[in-house]
């Protein structure tokens, strides 16, 4: 009977997690990137987000451009009517020389943004100087409504993750909630 049970456990950690090509993202990713978004909006009473296959796809086409000379790049795109955060993740580099792409979980990414709370001041409508809170204000922007992420593995084995947001937050002198 344990033998079996051992098996069993083995077969299910053994079956790999398939990745859409496109955006580099399983589906139980992105439902965890959506859920992790929207936990945060709901400590601010707005409204959930929905995963936007078409933000995916941008996402995934801009994680692509950043993707040159074998490192990740860190750059916004050009996109006037999408919010954009980025997210880079070094590989790990061991003392053997192999170097290898870090475990990233897509909740450790927007918690990492979304972390950012700390620093933002609700009742002046700013951050504390000297610290950045725009990724969280983006993540609970109100009017904001649809979030598509993807991730891609650069040569170099770090890694860019780039989730867009429609429509876009984070206008000057407005509240974000």
């Amino acid at each position: 009977m344990l033998s079996r049970f051992v098996l069993v456990g083995l077969v299910a950690a053994a079956t790999p997690t398939v990745a859409d090509p496109a955006t580099g993202l399983a589906e139980a990713q992105s439902t965890e990137l959506l859920l992790a978004h929207n936990r945060w909006r709901s400590r601010v009473g707005v409204p959930p987000l929905v995963w936007s296959e078409g933000l995916a796809e941008s996402s995934a086409r801009w994680a692509a451009r950043l993707d040159q000379g074998g490192q990740c790049g860190m750059e916004h795109s050009d996109t006037p009517d999408l919010g954009e955060n980025l997210y880079w993740a070094s590989p790990i580099r061991w003392s053997t020389g192999l170097v290898t792409v870090q475990d990233v979980r897509p909740g450790f990414v927007t918690d990492v943004w979304g972390r950012e709370s700390a620093d933002f001041q609700v009742e002046a409508n700013t951050c504390t100087p000297g610290k950045t809170c725009g990724h969280y204000t983006q993540i609970v922007w109100r009017s904001t409504r649809e979030v598509g992420c993807a991730v891609r593995v650069c040569a170099a084995k770090d890694q860019i993750w780039v989730c867009q947001y429609r429509p876009a937050g984070n206008f000057i002198g407005e509240r974000p909630f």
